[in-house]
């Protein structure tokens, strides 16, 4: 390939080898030099991968930005299409981390700054990188950077990691939603795999542990799980870092109106979410009336069993209609909890996670405190501890910020609501299965017993919260 001409720049020598492409360096007739990245021979057959890599090539031509290895033209040569590009002079960081290099508090946060730039400018263009990570990230010799190889990650997608060669130094990089669906991720991907780059440069470590011996899939599961170790990372970063790395995208779209030099974590409005607050207690009316409802159908079902017992006919009829209601009553409750919980789980994570953003010293992570609740057997004091701990740490806070709009719970309410929860689902989970021996009439009639006073306990409780809370 050497001496040969593309769209007027003669190839003079090769810069490296990939996976995918190879990059050359070329000149014009002027003498203006520039890099050329060319596919590789053995992809000519593969009528997808080039179809995307032309699409990308016309997609990111168009972005312009000072951040961005400047896209000059596209074009084909010999069946191989090829991107020119700016010719830069300087070192990617993946490279000037494996030299040793360390740099400075404001260099970071001045290439933080132009990233990020670079990101709302290709976001705003509909370009997604998808593939950011320390040797997509160019230091020019002028002390500025520029993101590399945009778009090329949706070409290789179109290639199995056996073909391009892919290794550990994209899959660690990669965002939880992009290893779980990757034809499906929008910008915060890459806010993800900016924060995982930086988090890298600033600890001085990869903060996932992980060895030459890992499989890509272990790698994955780490990352999806959230296992990251951000100790190290420095004060003026640490919240920043936090946000950035989020395995939940939500919390990631706070990095795109990030200002390094104003704390994003003023950025989160500390008073309470009213509309999730109404939702919430539209969702225990919605439970309290259930629980009445199952509560009469147990109350009718008991008076049946009763009148049975006594000797008197119940119709089939009649006994069909009442276990029917209750079939019908018990799926809605069903439908209900399930959708409750998954709020549930939802809405307390992000609260302690954003807790944990604004306040130092929490005793869990966010997802052991959502998900220590379904689980007491572990501990049954435990999340009422966790529960309290975010009242009294949110009112602090809220109090120290001068933010006067805060309630005060008399905690003990916490204790109270979390024993009876504890004791209405050991009643309905285990005492049933000890009398129903025989499903004999005395042994469903004590059953219903116990079933209307479980359903007593969930009344009391969802009164109990609606008053104390709404």
């Amino acid at each position: 390939m050497k001496n040969k001409t593309l769209q007027g720049y003669t190839l003079q020598r090769l810069l490296g080898k990939g996976g995918m492409a190879e990059v050359w360096y070329a000149e014009n007739n002027l003498g203006k030099p520039a890099a050329i990245k060319l596919m590789l021979p053995k992809f000519i057959g593969e009528e997808q991968v080039v179809k995307r890599f032309e699409s990308e090539a016309r997609a990111i031509v168009q972005l312009n930005h000072p951040n961005i290895r400047q896209v000059v033209d596209f074009g084909d040569f010999e069946n191989r299409p090829f991107i020119i590009m700016e010719y830069l002079v300087g070192d990617d960081l993946g490279k000037l981390m494996q030299k040793g290099e360390r740099f400075s508090d404001e260099a970071l946060k001045k290439w933080w700054k132009q990233c990020v730039s670079a990101l709302k400018h290709t976001h705003s263009k509909g370009v997604i990188h998808r593939d950011i990570k320390p040797s997509n990230i160019f230091v020019t010799k002028d002390g500025n950077v520029k993101i590399l190889d945009f778009g090329i990650a949706k070409v290789r997608d179109e290639i199995s990691m056996t073909q391009t060669g892919q290794g550990l130094g994209t899959v660690k990089y990669m965002s939880p939603e992009q290893i779980n669906d990757p034809k499906r991720v929008g910008k915060e991907t890459d806010y993800y795999s900016l924060g995982m780059t930086f988090a890298h440069i600033i600890k001085g470590s990869f903060p996932l542990n992980i060895t030459k011996d890992d499989s890509a899939f272990a790698v994955q599961s780490k990352i999806v799980n959230g296992d990251l170790d951000l100790s190290g990372i420095l004060d003026d970063w640490k919240e920043t870092i936090q946000v950035a790395v989020s395995t939940d995208s939500e919390n990631r779209k706070l990095i795109s109106n990030n200002d390094i030099d104003r704390t994003i974590v003023e950025k989160i409005n500390l008073r309470p979410n009213e509309k999730r607050a109404k939702n919430a207690i539209t969702l225990i009316w919605i439970v309290l009336t259930l629980d009445i409802l199952w509560f009469m159908s147990s109350y009718w079902q008991y008076h049946l069993l009763q009148t049975i017992n006594d000797g008197s006919y119940v119709s089939d009829k009649t006994w069909d209609l009442s276990s029917t209601i209750d079939s019908i009553i018990s799926a809605l409750y069903l439908v209900v909890s399930v959708i409750s919980g998954v709020t549930f789980i939802k809405w307390f994570r992000r609260s302690y996670f954003n807790l944990h953003l604004k306040v130092d010293g929490l005793l869990y992570s966010e997802g052991w405190a959502a998900g220590s609740w379904f689980v007491p057997i572990l501990n049954l004091f435990r999340p009422y501890r966790i529960m309290k701990e975010l009242y009294i740490k949110t009112k602090d806070l809220l109090i120290n910020n001068n933010i006067s709009y805060h309630q005060n719970i008399n905690t003990s309410y916490l204790g109270w609501w979390w024993v009876l929860w504890n004791v209405e689902k050991w009643i309905v989970n285990w005492l049933p299965s000890f009398i129903l021996k025989d499903e004999t009439i005395s042994e469903l009639i004590t059953s219903s017993i116990i079933y209307m006073i479980s359903n007593s306990i969930n009344v009391l409780l969802a009164i109990i919260t609606i008053l104390e809370f709404n």
